[in-house]
């Protein structure tokens, strides 16, 4: 029995206000080397430690990289981080959604963020929508880290299969996952083996290894149905190639991007689609039938 929501916020419940603002970080830095050694070592300096403003954050930045700060690129980093969140806005619907199962199930937010979260966090009333809100910057744990996911379980007193983590692009490979313990999957442009996707931890690759023969130990435990949503990107039906083929329902969209569902969402599609597939669930197939009635 599901008892705990967990979600993600940056594309899942609030879009970002400018492109990749840690990218563009990166770019302004000038700092080379792979995304994916970079984006870990940023995140532990700017969303872990305590500092007093933005401007001491990305100072301790560049003292990571050996890079020497200035003024003008500080006013230029700080410009970029304090934009994000203001002109950030939350996905149709989806703080509504939040409020409809937070009728039925406790829900939390978990998110890697510095101090200057609080700012989006008050704009939008977050708090309202969230039993409780985890941010790394207090609790010392990056999503990426195990810890984090425990300290919430315990903070419940639930247990693993009683929650569900709700996120974007990794959360379908988590969906997959966890499979065997649903009764319906629907993933959205899942990444199945780390050491040749676009998203690449900065883990071996027997990690990597390790987690691709875990989702496809998960697919193939699923006695449901497990339906993968994937846009014509090569790279991403190349992932979708490794799953077990006999086991899934793949449909294909005519969209060149990893973003997938935002594209769906914008069109107008996404929600009748995720709406059709609970009432199926649920064994219900009334098109006046409303999921906030169910709660």
């Amino acid at each position: 029995m599901i008892k705990l929501l967990i979600f993600d916020l940056w594309g899942t419940i609030i879009e970002n206000g400018v492109y990749s603002p840690i990218k563009q970080v990166k770019n302004i830095l000038r700092i080379n080397m792979p995304f994916e050694e970079y984006v870990v070592r940023f995140e532990k300096v700017l969303m872990l430690n305590n500092y007093s403003d933005l401007y001491e954050g990305f100072k301790l930045v560049c003292k990571e990289f050996n890079i020497r700060d200035n003024p003008y690129i500080l006013n230029k980093l700080v410009g970029i981080w304090n934009k994000n969140w203001l002109l950030a806005k939350p996905y149709n619907n989806a703080l509504e959604t939040v409020q409809t199962l937070k009728e039925k199930y406790k829900t939390v937010l978990i998110v890697n963020a510095d101090k200057s979260i609080n700012s989006l966090i008050e704009k939008y009333s977050l708090e309202k929508y969230f039993d409780k809100i985890y941010l790394s910057y207090q609790t010392k744990f990056l999503k990426v880290n195990p810890e984090s996911f425990k300290l919430i379980i315990k903070d419940f007193n639930v247990k693993p299969e009683e929650c569900v983590m709700i996120g974007d692009s990794m959360g379908a490979t988590a969906a997959l996952m966890f499979a065997d313990q649903a009764t319906c999957v629907h993933a959205f442009c899942p990444q199945v083996d780390l050491s040749v996707s676009s998203i690449r931890p900065a883990k071996d690759a027997a990690w990597a290894k390790s987690l691709q023969c875990r989702v496809n130990a998960g697919v193939n435990a699923c006695r449901g149905k497990v339906t993968v949503h994937v846009g014509d990107w090569k790279h991403d039906i190349d992932q979708v190639n490794m799953l077990p083929q006999n086991k899934l329902n793949v449909k294909v969209y005519g969209v060149t991007s990893h973003r997938l569902a935002i594209s769906l969402d914008k069109s107008g599609k996404l929600l009748p689609m995720l709406r059709a597939a609970i009432l199926h669930e649920l064994g219900l197939s009334g098109k006046n039938v409303r999921i906030s009635n169910l709660f």
